[in-house]
């Protein structure tokens, strides 16, 4: 075998095998993002359950706000709150989540357009997310007018 052959046969040898230190590599990649997925998932359910563990007794406090609120000139008898007082606000903050959906899909929208690098069909896709999005901003902005509307009439907010 002369030498032209052995460097070919090196040149083979290193870019067409994988050699040991990249089974390596690729194992540590993969138990890395197992354990960055574990410890992420971990992370988030203690800071959910951390949550209920430290807001109890926070919430036991009375901190003297209601002798602040009478000083301050509001009232604390507090109202009973009312069917319709509770759906208005389960409506409202249901509309306020999809808006924010919306809002969302209307950024994502945007951020594919300018990453279309002048692809005709990535830039055409993002203008029609970006056009549902905006649709959809104006017909949760329409249902949240007309839903406080009717339940400010119910509720005796508008006068007759």
């Amino acid at each position: 075998m002369n030498y032209g052959a052995k460097v070919v046969s090196a040149y083979y040898l290193i870019f067409t095998e994988k050699s040991s230190c990249d089974i390596i590599t690729a194992n540590n990649f993969k138990i890395m993002s197992i354990f960055l997925k574990s410890f992420l998932s971990l992370f988030l359910v203690s800071l959910c359950l951390s949550f209920f563990v430290f807001i109890t007794p926070v919430a036991a406090n009375d901190y003297s706000l209601g002798t602040f609120a009478q000083r301050s000139g509001y009232s604390t008898s507090g109202t009973k709150a009312s069917l319709e007082g509770t759906i208005q606000l389960i409506i409202n903050a249901a509309l306020s989540l999809t808006s924010v959906f919306f809002l969302l899909l209307a950024i994502y929208a945007g951020v594919r357009w300018m990453t279309a690098q002048g692809n005709a069909e990535d830039v055409t896709k993002a203008q029609e997310t970006l056009k549902a999005a905006v649709i959809g901003l104006i017909i949760i902005s329409a249902s949240y007018a007309v839903t406080t509307l009717v339940f400010n009439s119910l509720l005796g907010k508008i006068p007759t």
